[in-house]
């Protein structure tokens, strides 16, 4: 997909799904230095949409970036996310007859959450009800997102929030007219805004004596527009509503008691009005959208079957070595193609692996490589597929030299 903006290019908007190991060792501060990152890389006001999306493959983490912070965003999540594989995604739209689309909004937005709210991170991992309730079954009769597009927030709207923050400093004296007070000064509207400005000066006011958001102003800001979107059967009507509650509900792990998530619109289509939207720092997005680290264990969560392994040092290109070519070496932007040196074989290879990872290819192709070079080589095969497929390479130059032992032919039995 593509978006074009007055007087620029189009920009090209381009999918990555972020798959952790069952082992991710990684963070929730990792996840929000690569979006702190992000917040320098945008050249255009083009939105970048982080996406947790569950359906009959499992629940996965999609990003959606334009071109400018596509090279941007690989190398951080290569370095900052290594145990992760980070790869083009295919994304296409829900075929499901009935959809429910819910904005929600930080109220007040002022507020932290998560880490910078004062919860406890260390414990365990804070966004484990936030997938469960994303869950889906096998039958793929529901999908379910939660979808944040975000965006770095500009110079009125951050004088906005210093002024908010410093009309959050007053607290009312009876419980009911402070509630009402908040409501007011969160509402956007000017009308409310000065009345519960009013309000503020006519009654008993004091100072609440701490700072709301103590770590959240100190550090990059993003514009988020989330929404909660289930998808379902037309007969479901009741599931749909009840699986939004539940996702909306596993979001309260992430607030303390002084900010709550509040629904703001309820819609069958997409949302884009930015009128909807709260203010985050990298590290609360990252604690909504962030794959599972540590000894965490959720049903059907997605996962990469392999880590991608830096070669070790002592690993030279082919073109050094008088070797056996054992393949590529694929680590990010590497390619080069790498060898066994003669010497190293000669102290002996020991090869180990599952059914079906590549043992006997790799054999064969150092028999063959023996071969082409003229060097001396025996196979014992006690199975026998390995030495029926070399048979098939041996150079033409060579095909006197083999001497085949068969001791499972009976008619020309070995003596």
């Amino acid at each position: 997909p593509t978006t074009m903006s007055r007087g620029r290019l189009p920009q090209i908007l381009m999918w990555f799904s972020i798959t952790p190991h069952s082992a991710n060792p990684e963070t929730v501060a990792n996840t929000a230095a690569m979006l702190a990152s992000l917040h320098q890389g945008f050249r255009q006001r083009e939105p970048v949409e982080l996406v947790v999306e569950g359906n009959a493959n499992g629940t996965r983490l999609l990003a959606n970036l334009p071109n400018s912070l596509c090279s941007l965003f690989k190398a951080n999540a290569a370095d900052l996310l290594p145990d992760c594989c980070v790869e083009p995604a295919v994304t296409k739209r829900s075929s499901k007859p009935l959809r429910q689309i819910v904005v929600i909004r930080l109220v007040p937005e002022c507020f932290a959450v998560g880490q910078q709210a004062g919860i406890d991170t260390e414990g365990p991992y804070l966004a484990a009800p936030l997938l469960s309730a994303l869950r889906t079954g096998r039958s793929g009769a529901f999908e379910t997102r939660i979808r944040m597009r975000i965006r770095p927030v500009d110079r009125s709207r951050r004088r906005k929030m210093d002024s908010m923050i410093a009309r959050m400093g007053y607290k009312l004296r009876f419980g009911w007219l402070d509630q009402q007070y908040v409501r007011l000064i969160h509402s956007r509207n000017l009308v409310f805004e000065r009345l519960g400005e009013l309000l503020r000066r006519f009654s008993f006011a004091k100072r609440r004596g701490f700072d709301p958001a103590a770590g959240k102003l100190s550090s990059h800001l993003y514009e988020c527009l989330m929404t909660v979107e289930v998808y379902g059967p037309s007969t479901a009507i009741r599931l749909v509503e009840s699986k939004v509650a539940d996702i909306i509900g596993s979001l309260g792990s992430l607030t303390s008691e002084d900010a709550h998530f509040h629904i703001a619109k309820r819609e069958d289509k997409a949302v884009s009005d930015w009128r909807y939207s709260s203010l985050f720092s990298p590290a609360e997005l990252a604690q909504v959208w962030h794959p599972p680290y540590g000894q965490t264990r959720i049903a059907n969560i997605a996962r990469s079957p392999i880590v991608e392994l830096e070669p070790p040092n002592w690993v030279m290109p082919a073109r050094d070595l008088d070797g056996v070519e054992l393949g590529r070496v694929v680590y990010r932007q590497q390619k080069d193609r790498v060898a066994l040196s003669s010497e190293a074989r000669m102290r002996h290879s020991f090869v180990i692996g599952k059914t079906g990872c590549g043992k006997s290819t790799l054999i064969q192709n150092m028999v063959v490589s023996d071969l082409r070079e003229g060097r001396g080589v025996c196979v014992l095969d006690p199975h026998g597929d390995l030495v029926d497929g070399l048979l098939d390479f041996v150079p033409k130059c060579r095909t006197n030299d083999v001497l085949l032992f068969d001791v499972g032919d009976t008619a020309f039995p070995v003596g």
